[in-house]
């Protein structure tokens, strides 16, 4: 003997949105890892850029704010930065500071002291090396 529900189990609709829902995140996934795999990856070294964004006093010192753009696909571990303080070719005064950590393609904050005003002197940024993490 059969018997017949007037009910018909579907899945409710929250679970399709849920599983739709994860079907984009896996494409998307897989999307970025592709796209990294044809752009060679991690393969391409550090490319490391400095910009400048302001020079402030700070008690008796000047700090220099700066962020560090990695546009390679290695990340850098212990990135040494150095900054100069030159008249007229002349070196005025050097620091240097240490970002731990900058990923592929990321970016990072640091800041240097000085004595002497960046404002009134030649001030440049380089990067000296780092460490493959």
């Amino acid at each position: 003997m059969k018997v017949h529900s007037s009910l018909v189990s579907r899945p409710p609709v929250l679970e399709w949105i849920a599983a739709a829902t994860g079907l984009l995140f896996l494409l998307f996934l897989l999307g970025a890892i592709g796209l990294d795999v044809l752009q060679g990856g991690s393969r391409i070294p550090p490319d490391i850029h400095i910009g400048v964004h302001a020079s402030v006093k700070a008690g008796e010192r000047y700090l220099v704010t700066f962020d560090v753009r990695n546009r390679g696909g290695a990340s850098a571990a212990a990135l040494e930065i150095e900054g100069q303080l030159t008249d007229q070719g002349r070196v005025i005064e050097t620091s240097s500071s240490t970002i731990d950590y900058v990923s592929g393609h990321g970016t990072a904050e640091g800041g240097l002291y000085f004595e002497h005003d960046p404002s009134s002197l030649t001030l440049k940024l380089r990067p000296l090396g780092y460490q493959a993490p």
